[in-house]
Protein backbone atom coordinates (compact mmCIF):
# COMPACT_ATOMS: atom_id res chain seq x y z
CA UNK A 1 0.00 0.00 0.00
CA UNK A 2 1.25 3.13 -0.93
CA UNK A 3 1.32 6.62 0.64
CA UNK A 4 -0.61 7.73 -2.48
CA UNK A 5 -3.44 5.38 -2.43
CA UNK A 6 -6.83 4.86 -1.15
CA UNK A 7 -8.85 1.62 -0.48
CA UNK A 8 -12.53 1.56 -0.81
CA UNK A 9 -14.81 -1.73 -0.51
CA UNK A 10 -16.26 -2.75 -3.97
CA UNK A 11 -19.80 -4.26 -2.35
CA UNK A 12 -21.85 -2.73 -0.13
CA UNK A 13 -25.67 -3.47 0.99
CA UNK A 14 -25.66 -6.48 -1.71
CA UNK A 15 -25.21 -10.10 -1.79
CA UNK A 16 -21.68 -11.27 -2.05
CA UNK A 17 -21.08 -13.82 -4.81
CA UNK A 18 -20.05 -17.05 -3.96
CA UNK A 19 -16.63 -16.38 -5.23
CA UNK A 20 -16.50 -14.21 -2.38
CA UNK A 21 -17.31 -16.11 0.42
CA UNK A 22 -14.63 -18.88 -0.68
CA UNK A 23 -11.88 -16.12 -0.57
CA UNK A 24 -13.61 -15.20 2.66
CA UNK A 25 -12.87 -19.19 3.94
CA UNK A 26 -9.17 -19.02 2.94
CA UNK A 27 -8.28 -15.70 4.32
CA UNK A 28 -5.96 -16.26 7.16
CA UNK A 29 -6.19 -14.32 10.73
CA UNK A 30 -3.93 -11.49 9.29
CA UNK A 31 -6.58 -11.35 5.98
CA UNK A 32 -9.69 -11.22 8.35
CA UNK A 33 -8.25 -8.60 10.92
CA UNK A 34 -7.19 -5.79 7.71
CA UNK A 35 -10.58 -6.62 5.92
CA UNK A 36 -12.73 -5.86 9.07
CA UNK A 37 -10.50 -2.79 9.63
CA UNK A 38 -11.00 -1.63 6.47
CA UNK A 39 -14.52 -1.97 6.71
CA UNK A 40 -14.69 0.08 9.66
CA UNK A 41 -12.88 2.43 8.22
CA UNK A 42 -15.28 2.81 5.09
CA UNK A 43 -12.65 5.07 3.32
CA UNK A 44 -11.61 6.80 5.90
CA UNK A 45 -8.03 8.14 5.58
CA UNK A 46 -5.69 7.08 8.45
CA UNK A 47 -1.61 6.96 9.06
CA UNK A 48 -0.81 3.52 7.56
CA UNK A 49 2.33 3.26 10.67
CA UNK A 50 -0.17 3.82 13.07
CA UNK A 51 -2.45 1.41 11.39
CA UNK A 52 0.04 -1.05 11.26
CA UNK A 53 0.98 -0.66 15.02
CA UNK A 54 -2.67 -0.81 16.05
CA UNK A 55 -3.17 -4.33 14.30
CA UNK A 56 0.28 -5.78 15.38
CA UNK A 57 1.19 -6.10 11.53
CA UNK A 58 4.21 -5.20 9.71
CA UNK A 59 3.58 -2.92 6.34
CA UNK A 60 4.59 -5.79 3.86
CA UNK A 61 1.73 -7.83 5.66
CA UNK A 62 -0.71 -5.11 5.87
CA UNK A 63 0.22 -5.02 2.23
CA UNK A 64 0.03 -8.47 1.39
CA UNK A 65 -3.53 -8.88 3.13
CA UNK A 66 -4.73 -6.09 0.66
CA UNK A 67 -3.21 -7.48 -2.25
CA UNK A 68 -5.51 -10.78 -1.33
CA UNK A 69 -8.64 -8.71 -1.18
CA UNK A 70 -8.17 -6.95 -4.08
CA UNK A 71 -7.30 -10.32 -6.14
CA UNK A 72 -10.66 -11.50 -4.36
CA UNK A 73 -12.27 -8.48 -5.67
CA UNK A 74 -13.69 -7.44 -2.30
CA UNK A 75 -11.26 -4.39 -2.49
CA UNK A 76 -9.98 -1.83 -5.14
CA UNK A 77 -7.01 0.63 -4.95
CA UNK A 78 -7.06 4.10 -5.95
CA UNK A 79 -4.69 7.22 -5.97
CA UNK A 80 -5.55 10.30 -3.51
CA UNK A 81 -6.05 13.52 -5.34
CA UNK A 82 -2.95 15.01 -5.22
CA UNK A 83 -0.94 17.87 -6.27
CA UNK A 84 1.04 16.91 -9.81
CA UNK A 85 4.34 17.49 -7.85
CA UNK A 86 3.08 15.08 -5.38
CA UNK A 87 1.70 12.62 -8.40
CA UNK A 88 5.30 13.11 -10.53
CA UNK A 89 6.72 11.87 -6.82
CA UNK A 90 4.53 8.81 -6.25
CA UNK A 91 5.12 7.73 -10.04
CA UNK A 92 8.87 7.77 -8.93
CA UNK A 93 8.51 5.49 -5.72
CA UNK A 94 5.82 3.35 -7.42
CA UNK A 95 8.59 2.74 -10.30
CA UNK A 96 11.38 2.20 -7.82
CA UNK A 97 9.96 -1.03 -6.13
CA UNK A 98 9.26 -2.92 -9.14
CA UNK A 99 12.34 -2.25 -10.75
CA UNK A 100 13.95 -3.66 -7.35
CA UNK A 101 11.97 -7.09 -7.93
CA UNK A 102 13.36 -7.27 -11.75
CA UNK A 103 16.53 -6.65 -10.47
CA UNK A 104 15.87 -9.34 -7.59
CA UNK A 105 15.05 -11.47 -9.86
CA UNK A 106 17.76 -11.38 -12.51
CA UNK A 107 20.31 -11.41 -9.87
CA UNK A 108 19.19 -14.33 -7.32
CA UNK A 109 17.86 -17.13 -8.89
CA UNK A 110 20.12 -20.12 -7.55
CA UNK A 111 22.86 -18.18 -6.90
CA UNK A 112 22.30 -18.11 -3.22
CA UNK A 113 20.08 -16.45 -0.76
CA UNK A 114 16.99 -14.36 -2.71
CA UNK A 115 17.58 -11.48 -1.97
CA UNK A 116 14.04 -10.52 -2.00
CA UNK A 117 11.28 -8.62 0.30
CA UNK A 118 8.71 -9.88 2.12
CA UNK A 119 6.12 -11.12 -0.45
CA UNK A 120 6.49 -11.82 -4.24
CA UNK A 121 5.53 -8.73 -6.50
CA UNK A 122 2.80 -8.01 -8.28
CA UNK A 123 2.23 -9.01 -11.95
CA UNK A 124 0.02 -7.11 -14.32
CA UNK A 125 -2.35 -8.73 -16.91
CA UNK A 126 -0.04 -8.23 -19.31
CA UNK A 127 3.14 -9.40 -17.59
CA UNK A 128 1.12 -12.90 -16.51
CA UNK A 129 -0.27 -13.33 -19.93
CA UNK A 130 3.58 -12.81 -20.94
CA UNK A 131 4.71 -15.60 -18.85
CA UNK A 132 2.47 -18.04 -19.81
CA UNK A 133 3.00 -16.94 -23.59
CA UNK A 134 6.78 -17.56 -23.76
CA UNK A 135 6.08 -21.14 -21.61
CA UNK A 136 8.05 -19.77 -18.30
CA UNK A 137 4.78 -20.58 -16.92
CA UNK A 138 2.23 -23.31 -18.60
CA UNK A 139 -1.46 -23.04 -18.28
CA UNK A 140 -1.39 -27.02 -17.64
CA UNK A 141 0.62 -25.81 -14.34
CA UNK A 142 -1.90 -23.72 -12.87
CA UNK A 143 -4.67 -26.12 -14.42
CA UNK A 144 -2.88 -28.93 -12.08
CA UNK A 145 -2.38 -26.39 -8.98
CA UNK A 146 -5.51 -25.58 -8.75
CA UNK A 147 -6.84 -29.17 -9.32
CA UNK A 148 -4.62 -29.69 -5.86
CA UNK A 149 -5.60 -27.21 -4.25
CA UNK A 150 -9.15 -28.29 -4.80
CA UNK A 151 -10.55 -24.67 -5.84
CA UNK A 152 -10.21 -21.93 -8.45
CA UNK A 153 -7.32 -19.85 -7.80
CA UNK A 154 -8.41 -15.94 -7.75
CA UNK A 155 -5.91 -13.18 -9.35
CA UNK A 156 -3.88 -12.43 -6.24
CA UNK A 157 -3.49 -16.85 -6.00
CA UNK A 158 -2.60 -16.64 -9.43
CA UNK A 159 0.16 -14.02 -8.49
CA UNK A 160 1.48 -15.84 -5.79
CA UNK A 161 1.24 -19.00 -7.98
CA UNK A 162 3.77 -17.33 -10.69
CA UNK A 163 5.98 -15.82 -8.57
CA UNK A 164 6.89 -18.98 -7.02
CA UNK A 165 8.52 -19.94 -10.43
CA UNK A 166 9.13 -17.02 -12.25
CA UNK A 167 10.31 -14.61 -8.63
CA UNK A 168 11.43 -17.49 -6.11
CA UNK A 169 12.96 -19.96 -8.40
CA UNK A 170 11.00 -23.38 -8.38
CA UNK A 171 10.22 -25.46 -11.18
CA UNK A 172 6.64 -26.38 -11.90
CA UNK A 173 7.04 -29.65 -10.38
CA UNK A 174 8.59 -28.37 -6.85
CA UNK A 175 5.43 -25.79 -6.56
CA UNK A 176 3.13 -28.89 -7.24
CA UNK A 177 4.82 -31.09 -4.24
CA UNK A 178 4.60 -28.38 -2.06
CA UNK A 179 1.08 -27.50 -2.83
CA UNK A 180 0.04 -30.95 -2.58
CA UNK A 181 1.63 -30.80 1.18
CA UNK A 182 0.26 -28.00 2.46
CA UNK A 183 -3.29 -29.29 1.14
CA UNK A 184 -2.52 -32.30 3.57
CA UNK A 185 -1.63 -30.20 6.22
CA UNK A 186 -5.34 -28.87 6.32
CA UNK A 187 -4.00 -25.49 4.76
CA UNK A 188 -5.98 -23.41 2.87
CA UNK A 189 -4.37 -20.33 2.18
CA UNK A 190 -1.56 -19.85 -0.52
CA UNK A 191 -0.48 -17.15 1.35
CA UNK A 192 0.81 -20.28 3.47
CA UNK A 193 2.45 -21.74 0.58
CA UNK A 194 3.97 -18.77 -0.54
CA UNK A 195 5.73 -18.27 3.18
CA UNK A 196 6.86 -21.83 3.38
CA UNK A 197 8.56 -20.98 -0.36
CA UNK A 198 10.70 -18.73 0.77
CA UNK A 199 11.84 -20.73 3.67
CA UNK A 200 12.45 -23.81 2.17
CA UNK A 201 14.54 -21.34 -0.81
CA UNK A 202 16.54 -19.84 1.98
CA UNK A 203 17.22 -23.60 3.32
CA UNK A 204 18.48 -24.55 0.52
CA UNK A 205 15.74 -26.79 -1.05
CA UNK A 206 14.14 -26.43 -4.29
CA UNK A 207 14.52 -29.62 -6.33
CA UNK A 208 11.86 -32.24 -6.08
CA UNK A 209 13.67 -34.47 -4.40
CA UNK A 210 15.13 -32.28 -1.61
CA UNK A 211 11.36 -31.31 -1.02
CA UNK A 212 10.35 -34.40 -0.77
CA UNK A 213 12.88 -35.81 1.75
CA UNK A 214 12.31 -32.47 3.70
CA UNK A 215 8.62 -33.55 3.35
CA UNK A 216 9.22 -37.39 4.73
CA UNK A 217 11.26 -35.33 7.63
CA UNK A 218 8.77 -33.06 8.46
CA UNK A 219 5.81 -35.61 9.07
CA UNK A 220 7.97 -38.05 10.56
CA UNK A 221 9.14 -34.94 13.23
CA UNK A 222 5.56 -34.39 13.38
CA UNK A 223 4.52 -38.07 14.62
CA UNK A 224 7.57 -37.49 17.27
CA UNK A 225 6.14 -34.65 18.55
CA UNK A 226 2.89 -35.79 18.94
CA UNK A 227 4.18 -39.36 20.80
CA UNK A 228 6.33 -37.36 23.15
CA UNK A 229 3.12 -34.91 23.82
CA UNK A 230 1.41 -37.77 25.10
CA UNK A 231 4.59 -39.56 26.78
CA UNK A 232 4.82 -36.35 28.75
CA UNK A 233 0.84 -36.38 29.98
CA UNK A 234 0.77 -32.55 28.12
CA UNK A 235 -1.82 -32.99 25.23
CA UNK A 236 -5.45 -31.86 24.94
CA UNK A 237 -3.85 -28.43 25.90
CA UNK A 238 -1.85 -26.22 24.40
CA UNK A 239 1.87 -26.19 25.10
CA UNK A 240 3.86 -23.08 26.70
CA UNK A 241 6.75 -21.49 25.14
CA UNK A 242 9.11 -23.25 26.49
CA UNK A 243 7.80 -26.47 26.27
CA UNK A 244 7.61 -26.34 22.40
CA UNK A 245 11.60 -24.90 22.39
CA UNK A 246 12.04 -27.97 24.19
CA UNK A 247 10.55 -30.20 21.66
CA UNK A 248 12.25 -28.54 18.85
CA UNK A 249 15.55 -29.01 20.37
CA UNK A 250 15.42 -32.85 21.31
CA UNK A 251 13.57 -33.31 17.66
CA UNK A 252 14.96 -30.88 15.49
CA UNK A 253 18.34 -29.55 16.49
CA UNK A 254 19.22 -32.91 18.47
CA UNK A 255 17.98 -35.24 16.55
CA UNK A 256 16.64 -37.72 18.92
CA UNK A 257 13.73 -40.39 17.94
CA UNK A 258 10.89 -41.40 20.17
CA UNK A 259 12.96 -44.09 22.41
CA UNK A 260 16.02 -41.92 22.90
CA UNK A 261 13.12 -38.92 24.37
CA UNK A 262 11.73 -41.89 26.18
CA UNK A 263 14.95 -43.42 28.06
CA UNK A 264 15.49 -39.26 29.08
CA UNK A 265 11.42 -39.52 30.32
CA UNK A 266 12.47 -42.73 32.22
CA UNK A 267 15.60 -41.91 33.88
CA UNK A 268 13.46 -38.36 34.77
CA UNK A 269 10.18 -40.26 36.55
CA UNK A 270 12.46 -42.11 38.53
CA UNK A 271 14.26 -39.76 39.77
CA UNK A 272 11.61 -37.09 40.36
CA UNK A 273 8.45 -39.06 39.89
CA UNK A 274 7.46 -36.82 38.15
CA UNK A 275 7.22 -35.97 33.87
CA UNK A 276 9.25 -33.15 33.86
CA UNK A 277 10.30 -31.70 30.81
CA UNK A 278 13.26 -29.68 31.95
CA UNK A 279 14.56 -32.35 34.25
CA UNK A 280 14.55 -34.20 30.80
CA UNK A 281 16.04 -31.57 28.74
CA UNK A 282 19.08 -31.73 31.15
CA UNK A 283 19.57 -35.50 30.39
CA UNK A 284 19.05 -35.58 26.31
CA UNK A 285 21.00 -32.28 26.31
CA UNK A 286 24.17 -33.85 28.17
CA UNK A 287 24.14 -37.12 25.96
CA UNK A 288 24.45 -34.73 22.93
CA UNK A 289 26.95 -32.87 24.31
CA UNK A 290 28.80 -36.01 24.85
CA UNK A 291 28.66 -37.20 21.32
CA UNK A 292 25.72 -39.93 22.38
CA UNK A 293 23.04 -38.97 18.83
CA UNK A 294 21.55 -42.80 18.85
CA UNK A 295 19.61 -45.10 21.08
CA UNK A 296 22.11 -47.77 20.82
CA UNK A 297 24.45 -45.44 22.05
CA UNK A 298 22.78 -44.00 24.61
CA UNK A 299 22.17 -47.09 26.21
CA UNK A 300 26.03 -48.50 25.65
CA UNK A 301 27.31 -45.01 27.64
CA UNK A 302 24.40 -45.66 30.25
CA UNK A 303 25.56 -49.27 30.93
CA UNK A 304 29.30 -48.50 31.22
CA UNK A 305 28.20 -46.07 33.81
CA UNK A 306 26.31 -48.59 35.81
CA UNK A 307 29.08 -50.75 35.72
CA UNK A 308 31.34 -47.96 36.67
CA UNK A 309 29.06 -46.96 39.59
CA UNK A 310 28.58 -50.65 40.47
CA UNK A 311 32.74 -51.08 40.66
CA UNK A 312 33.18 -47.65 42.43
CA UNK A 313 30.06 -48.95 44.86
CA UNK A 314 32.36 -52.29 45.52
CA UNK A 315 35.30 -50.78 46.50
CA UNK A 316 33.26 -47.86 49.02
CA UNK A 317 30.66 -48.89 50.12
CA UNK A 318 30.11 -45.20 51.27
CA UNK A 319 30.28 -43.85 47.99
CA UNK A 320 26.96 -44.61 45.48
CA UNK A 321 28.00 -43.19 41.90
CA UNK A 322 24.24 -43.82 40.98
CA UNK A 323 22.82 -41.73 43.53
CA UNK A 324 25.60 -39.26 42.80
CA UNK A 325 24.84 -38.64 39.19
CA UNK A 326 20.40 -38.31 40.07
CA UNK A 327 22.14 -35.47 42.58
CA UNK A 328 24.21 -33.99 39.93
CA UNK A 329 21.23 -34.01 37.43
CA UNK A 330 18.88 -32.60 40.21
CA UNK A 331 21.35 -29.44 40.81
CA UNK A 332 21.68 -28.73 36.96
CA UNK A 333 17.81 -29.32 36.52
CA UNK A 334 17.18 -26.45 39.93
CA UNK A 335 19.68 -24.21 38.04
CA UNK A 336 17.72 -24.03 35.16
Amino acid sequence: MKKNEKINLKYKETRLPDSFLESLKAADENDLRVMLTLALLDGEDTDLAKLCETLELSESEFDASVKYWCGAGLLKKGKKNTKSSNKTEGADSESKPKKAAQEAVSDAHRGGKLERASEIPSYSSAELAELIERRHITAEFIDEAQRVFGKVFNTHEINILVGMVDYIGFDEASVILLLSHVKQKGKKSLRYAEQMAFALYDEGITTPEALQKKFRQMEENAKTEAAVVAMFGMSGRALTAKEKKFLQSWIEVMGYDVDCIRLAYDITVDNTHEPLPAYANTILTNWYNDGLRTYDAIVAAEEERRAKAKAAKGQDKSFDTDEFFAAALKRTFDEI
